[in-house]
């Protein structure tokens, strides 16, 4: 598809994700593009302070859209009186802060180093966490993400089709603004078409399992609707700890199986669109020998952004 094709069919799903308060977002996130460039240009031999001012930026628009005063600004008078579509854009802002930042990030580092940086580099190709060689997509990833794109591709343009990238908008995963421009001019490579139907196919699957899990197993009705705290001095009906260790880990299980089908699903339209993000949620829950383990493997994405 060409660039202007995909900004046609991302105006159309920020249209319908937030209708007319849509214009909220495209306008933070054109002000943080134009911030990071001017940055980068005013400060070329102090990278440091160009990189503070994006991140400067980007949270203090984040405290602003959070803030009170600018709720009751948003919700009263003109701004109000606008319509809204299926979602708060405020929810998905968060999200969007973190494109924002990515780009500004590649966009000082392109500048910084001028040359892209060896594919063949020993990092590129081992696990952070546990030392193992990384699979094919992964290492794709690691390598698109270090090379510098053409000037050319740090354009208003391409910069809004990453931030407001239909399948990974609303939640993720989340992937650098190299990796994403990269993935525009070549389609991904490491997983052919029979990986990827392999992964609809898995996919599908979990889907079967979430669903057999929420009409068996009633863990997350249990917890939102605090019904443990109704059983609380009734010796009869009271849950004793070995119970409310069970409810916490199926609890856990629920939440894992539910995080893990939102993000592959994503994860699979981008795939079939040729652009191959980070893959969220690596391993089961229960898999991890400690915390630091869990939670890299839980929120990969980030943990790649960070």
């Amino acid at each position: 598809l060409s660039v202007a094709l995909r900004l046609a069919l991302g105006a159309a799903f920020v249209g319908f994700a937030h209708g007319a308060q849509g214009a909220f977002p495209v306008a933070l996130a054109a002000g943080a593009f134009y911030a990071a460039k001017a940055a980068a240009r005013a400060l070329p031999a102090r990278p440091w302070a160009a990189k503070a001012a994006v991140w400067a930026y980007s949270c203090l628009a984040l405290a602003l859209v959070r803030s009170q005063g600018f709720r009751r600004l948003a919700q009263a008078g003109p701004l109000g009186a606008l319509p809204g579509g299926a979602t708060r854009w405020e929810d998905t802002y968060r999200v969007l802060v973190l494109r924002q930042i990515a780009f500004g990030m590649d966009y000082i580092l392109a500048l910084e180093r001028g040359t892209a940086v060896p594919a063949s580099s020993s990092r590129l190709g081992r696990s952070r966490t546990f030392g193992q060689p990384r699979k094919a997509d992964e290492v794709e990833y690691r390598q698109v993400t270090a090379a510098p794109r053409p000037e050319e591709d740090y354009s208003l343009a391409v910069y809004l089709l990453y931030v407001f990238y239909p399948p990974l908008y609303v939640a993720g995963p989340t992937m650098s603004f190299n990796a994403f421009a990269a993935f525009l001019r070549s389609k991904q490579r490491a997983l052919p078409a029979g990986a990827v139907a392999r992964y609809a196919a898995r996919l599908a699957a979990l889907w079967l399992v979430l669903e057999v899990f929420t009409h068996t197993l009633y863990m997350s009705a249990f917890t939102t609707n605090n019904a443990y705290v109704r059983f609380r001095g009734d010796p009869e009906r009271a849950l004793q700890p070995p119970e409310l260790v069970a409810i916490s880990f199926l609890v856990l299980a629920f939440m894992w199986l539910k995080f893990t089908t939102i993000w592959r699903f994503f994860r699979l339209f981008a795939l079939l669109d040729g652009v191959n993000p980070p893959e969220n949620m690596k391993r089961c829950f229960a898999n991890n020998h400690d915390i630091e383990g869990f939670w890299r493997s839980w929120h990969a994405s980030f943990n790649l952004w960070l």
